[in-house]
């Protein structure tokens, strides 16, 4: 069954590619009133990580990438799905400036 992405990122992939889409905790520091600051971690369910597989883009928020245009590997990944793109909608939105609806046909289980 495709799964269907809100994204609030800029993503426009295709039909019928392949992604790999992660998605990855957004760290906050808690500032403490007493003692040391804690740092936690943030869902952002709409700002994914998404590796065009047919073309090797990267599409995704600018904390979830290092400064060499790669995937941050100081963060855990939340949830990971592999799959072909289905269908694509970007849309121009005046508060956000740009999103997109991705529907993503999961691979089948052990597919890679």
């Amino acid at each position: 069954m495709p799964e269907l992405l809100n994204l609030e990122i800029v993503a426009p992939i295709p039909v019928g590619h392949r992604v790999h889409v992660r998605w990855l905790p957004l760290p906050v520091r808690n500032i403490a009133v007493f003692g040391p600051d804690k740092m936690s971690f943030e869902a952002r369910p709409q700002e994914p990580l998404i590796h065009d597989l047919d073309t090797g883009v990267l599409y995704g928020p600018a904390w979830a990438i290092d400064e060499q245009g790669f995937p941050r590997t100081d963060r855990p990944v939340a949830r990971e799905l592999h799959g072909r793109v289905t269908r694509c909608v970007v849309t121009t939105r005046r508060e956000l400036n740009a999103a997109t609806v991705l529907e993503i046909e999961p691979d089948p289980a052990g597919y890679r």
